[in-house]
């Protein structure tokens, strides 16, 4: 299909012809080796296209399950050699460079019996390392037999002519495992029994590939101007196996030197005896374990060569760890590791001289000393830091008895409370998000696309930049301030900083207010460069009744906080849908005399409704939102610290969406149309995840932190990182697939043709992607405001931002307005990633949530990409890997509460 290559395209050509042959004649026909040189894989997959039809991509699926097997079996490797904290992290870091190395796609990702034969590899090896301290009973004995069995039924199915070689160097570990329990033989008797018995397993297997005749294809054929001689004091049966291995050798380097591989190393070395074979042995395990070496790392450059660059830098910086795991990790279960990755590395090494092949059947083996290594440099690490800990640690300090200040604070919100706590704020923000929809439709009725409407959204969108910008930061600001100040001080210090913080913000906003009025003419000329003077006349005069509401918008933000704080979340909620209302009322009843200018006078009065209703919510427990400069309250450096970043993080993502739309306004006609109407959606569904995020989810944490449970800070953040997985990626799922229907519903009719809807309907697809992300990226920001990080906000908005512009000049080059959203999406996507990094690297953030969120935002890219192309195959593997893994994580997740 375009994308087979090399042995994969023959294999697939075998499993055609095995399928043609069971279509015509039955299931008789089939054969567990249907040609010479086909084994297992191509039989398996002449099956499946039996079944289904000719699809290569049946097997990758079968492929992938496979190779995360092995990686699952790279983790309980690392488990066994070392104990504890020390072996969970190196599996962890091993199993996943493992699984996710690219190099690895050559054979998951095209039809190939690699993946069969590492399996089976770890298979029997994870058996050994395990049987190797555990007591010996029925356990064991299901165990190393039962996974010696696994790994020969394997490698007999995918490459039976590896069984030789694994009998050979088996057999060394054996004896390794007698020299070293020589003193025990009596005790150990059962055990080394077992042992034997798996060695003769894998000689059985050995014998009947060799004597069925399976691998006979394989054995080197006789090669012209090249003669053994034999050593005369070895055994007659070693002596032939390495003169075939070395016969091998030869054969490989000639065909190589035939097709003009570009990879061959050491071609002028031709072996003729066992001496010269033994003499070599330095150098092939060297090739083995570091080529490709950094002196070839740039030579004739190519995707590939920089593939196997990057993962050879990260073994290379790995290798060192070998020598702290001998000094630190030193057991029986290791020496079994180094022998048996050592013997096959020397014998691949020695036999294969292309380094593009060796690359590839070397991977099991070469993760053993990965798997080493990482033991070695994490328990390097965790040395460390523990002597550093111990030396650092401060002085026992009583701790002080528990004030008014701690009985005042609200308690602890269930998780239920939590969550139904969202759903009802949520719900109260879609019902004002309707209702200045109903007042927008109610507009665009009354005064059509005129010039009144024109002046209308001209005279709003400045001042209401200038609240996201200055007052919502605010508010986000006073949440963890205000519950520290109770929590340290008294509720009269807390009310007394409130106060104080809420005189400079008046003060700052009515200077801006007066600015605004002075520069007014100049500011609305630059934004409305084609308005008429009547036009901008209307807006100066609109201009000047919004300023009042953007003052008061502060005072309503900050009562909203300070009512969120108190856990009082439907108060705030509710109350904001006064603005909707009487702007709707005032236009009824006066706006055959005043015109839109009643809008404006009725979202004032709506806004100082508000006000009142929260500051009577207010009152009831005892606080206000009257300015003031009262002395004994709690210090304002702090909330200067955290607002100015805040400041900064909503300037930069603020200023993105009018970014998009001028970048959408150089593309065809109607592209910024579409990106608005696409992006309705988007906004709303973000708009109402983000209210419930920072009404609920804010004073959760900044009640932790007010009370110094950091630990307890950070399990939440773990467990509602997972939680928002779990609910944002099927909704965003959802609205990805109906983002058609949602659309044509909406606004098709009229003017608006099928044209308009699917290329809103791309805008909304790629704009909704961003839901996991936004929502983590939100939570996580929560997280940094109550633990006083919000510079790290600032860094990851910058950096968001930056990512836009970049994004949208490349994918709007070949997406038009899509790209262009699409783009959005993919900075939401990185900017969360750099938090999770940033926090991880401030440890509020462990490794493991870290690879939890990577691995669900994997799962689900991969979802959305099937969806996008109709890869339902993809999507029904796709959608089971990934509720396995939710599934997985979320019991971890609940065993490790319970443990705390």
């Amino acid at each position: 299909h375009g994308l087979l290559d090399g042995d994969s395209l023959s294999f697939h050509s075998v499993a055609v012809r095995l399928a043609e042959k069971i279509a015509a004649y039955g299931w008789t026909a089939w054969s567990f080796y249907p040609e010479p040189g086909a084994t297992g894989n191509t039989a398996l997959l002449g099956a499946l296209y039996a079944v289904f039809g000719s699809d290569p991509s049946l097997m990758i699926p079968v492929n992938a399950a496979i190779h995360a097997l092995s990686g699952v079996l790279i983790y309980q490797i690392a488990k066994l050699l070392a104990t504890g904290k020390t072996g969970r992290i190196a599996g962890t870091i091993a199993a996943a460079l493992f699984v996710m190395f690219p190099s690895a796609l050559n054979w998951y990702a095209q039809i190939h019996k690699d993946g069969f034969a590492i399996a089976g590899v770890l298979f029997v090896v994870w058996s050994w390392v395990w049987a190797r301290e555990k007591p010996t009973n029925g356990k064991a004995f299901r165990v190393l037999i039962g996974g010696t069995l696994a790994g020969v039924s394997l490698l007999i199915f995918a490459r039976p002519y590896n069984l030789a070689p694994l009998t050979a160097v088996i057999a060394s570990v054996f004896c390794a495992i007698l020299a070293i329990d020589v003193r025990k033989l009596r005790s150990r008797w059962k055990k080394i029994t077992l042992y034997a018995l798996s060695v003769l397993i894998i000689a059985t297997g050995a014998a009947w590939s060799r004597t069925s005749g399976i691998d006979a294809q394989y054995v080197a054929a006789d090669i012209k101007h090249w003669s053994w001689q034999k050593s005369g004091w070895l055994p007659q049966i070693a002596e032939d196996y390495i003169e075939t291995v070395a016969r091998l050798r030869v054969r490989l380097i000639s065909s190589g030197i035939d097709v003009n591989a570009q990879s061959l190393i050491d071609k002028e070395v031709i072996p003729t005896s066992t001496s010269s074979v033994i003499a070599y042995a330095p150098r092939a395990i060297q090739i083995a374990l570091f080529a490709p070496f950094p002196t070839t790392w740039l030579e004739k450059v190519s995707l590939t060569r920089l593939v196997s660059v990057f993962e050879m830098l990260i073994w290379y910086m790995i290798a060192p760890g070998v020598l702290f795991a001998i000094i630190y990790r030193r057991s029986s279960r290791l020496l079994m590791v180094f022998v048996f990755s050592t013997l096959f590395l020397y014998i691949y090494g020695f036999t294969i001289a292309n380094i593009g092949t060796l690359y590839r059947v070397r991977y099991p083996y070469l993760f053993l000393f990965i798997i080493v290594g990482l033991i070695g440099w994490v328990e390097f690490y965790l040395r460390r830091r523990s002597h550093r800990l111990r030396r650092n640690a401060p002085l026992p300090v009583e701790p002080a008895p528990p004030g008014d200040a701690e009985i005042a604070m609200p308690p602890d919100i269930t998780h239920a409370g939590i969550f139904g706590a969202g759903l009802i704020v949520a719900a109260l923000t879609g019902l004002t998000y309707a209702g200045l929809f109903l007042r927008d439709v109610i507009l665009a009725r009354w005064f059509g696309v005129g010039a009144e409407l024109d002046a209308f959204f001209v005279a709003t969108t400045i001042p209401m930049f200038i609240v996201a910008v200055l007052s919502t930061p605010l508010g986000t600001m006073i949440i963890p301030q205000f519950l520290a100040a109770r929590a340290r001080y008294s509720d009269a210090a807390a009310q007394n900083m409130v106060s104080r913080i809420l005189l400079i913000y008046t003060a700052l906003t009515a200077l801006v207010a007066l600015l605004l009025l002075l520069a007014a003419p100049f500011l609305l000329q630059l934004v409305a460069r084609n308005f008429t003077p009547e036009k901008i006349g209307l807006s100066q005069s609109l201009l000047v009744w919004m300023l009042p509401i953007m003052i008061v918008s502060g005072v309503v933000i900050v009562g909203n906080a300070m009512l969120n704080a108190l856990q009082r979340f439907t108060v705030p909620a509710s109350a904001q849908a006064a603005v909707p209302i009487m702007s709707i009322l005032a236009l009824v009843v006066f706006g055959d005399h005043f015109g839109i200018m009643s809008v404006i006078a009725g979202m004032l009065v709506g806004q100082l409704l508000n006000l009142w209703l929260v500051a009577a919510a207010l009152a009831k427990n005892g606080f206000s939102v009257q300015p003031g400069w009262a002395t004994g309250g709690a210090p304002l450096q702090g909330a200067l610290v955290q607002y100015l970043p805040l400041v900064a993080a909503a300037l930069l993502v603020n200023i993105a969406v009018p970014l998009n739309i001028a970048m959408a306004s150089t593309l065809t006609e109607g592209s910024a149309a579409a990106l608005g109407l696409g992006n309705k959606v988007v906004t709303f569904i973000t708009g109402l995840v983000g209210a419930a995020v920072a009404t609920v989810i804010l004073p959760h944490f900044s009640s932790y932190m007010a009370r110094n449970r950091l630990l307890d800070a950070r399990n939440e953040l773990s467990f509602f990182l997972l939680a928002a997985s779990v609910i944002t990626i099927p909704v965003a799922l959802m609205l990805f697939e109906a983002a058609e229907v949602i659309v044509r519903l909406a606004f098709s009719g009229g003017a608006f043709g099928d044209n308009d809807v699917n290329e809103v309907a791309r805008v909304m697809r790629f704009g909704i992607i961003q839901l996991p992300f936004f929502t983590a990226n939100l939570l996580i920001l929560k997280f940094a405001i109550a633990t006083h990080h919000a510079g790290r906000v600032m860094i990851a908005s910058l950096f968001g931002l930056a990512a836009n512009v970049a994004l949208n000049i490349v994918l709007m080059q070949h997406s038009g307005v899509a790209g262009i959203a699409l783009a959005a999406s993919i900075s939401v996507a990185l900017s969360a990633c750099l938090m999770l990094l940033l926090f991880n690297r401030l440890r509020h953030i462990p490794w493991i949530d870290l690879i939890m969120a990577g691995s669900n935002w994997m799962l689900y890219t991969t979802l959305v990409i099937c969806l996008q192309y109709n890869s339902y195959t993809g999507v029904v593997v796709t959608v089971l890997a990934l509720l396995f893994l939710l599934y997985g994580q979320w019991n971890l997740l609940v065993r490790w509460r319970i443990a705390i």
